[in-house]
């Protein structure tokens, strides 16, 4: 009985390490739910950098521009601290701070802007796009 115990914990721990439901995910882009009319985009890369836009297009819109090496894109470095996300991107107009988690498949963020004081919640579903 105690060997399945084990079993069944050692079979939980591994199937939530694998999942991608609850992890970053490279290969495409995460959108929020609309906010007046536009959207919330973030991209992360496997080296720790992460880049921000609002748009009102959709996912496939973004395709050919929202990378890192665009000149004026707003980016940054992120982090993973037991199960938060932590970020902030930088612009030309200043600073965002982002924390979060993911639960259920979903990036949840909260957001600081050091521009405008303004703070919100954000949820963000990823959308798997195919960049070249």
């Amino acid at each position: 009985m105690f060997k399945i115990f084990i079993f069944v914990i050692v079979l939980m721990l591994f199937v939530g390490c694998i999942s991608k439901k609850n992890t970053i995910q490279f290969k495409g882009i995460y959108q929020s739910s609309k906010i007046d009319d536009y959207y919330f985009y973030l991209r992360f890369y496997e080296n720790d950098t992460v880049i921000e836009t609002s748009s009102t297009g959709k996912p496939r819109h973004l395709k050919n521009w929202f990378n890192k090496n665009k000149e004026s894109i707003s980016k940054g470095k992120y982090y993973l601290k037991n199960d938060s996300l932590f970020f902030e991107t930088k612009s030309d107009y200043g600073i965002i701070l982002y924390k979060g988690c993911f639960k259920n498949g979903k990036l949840l963020l909260k957001h600081y802007s050091k521009i405008n004081q303004h703070k919100s919640l954000n949820v963000y579903s990823f959308k798997k796009i195919n960049f070249r």
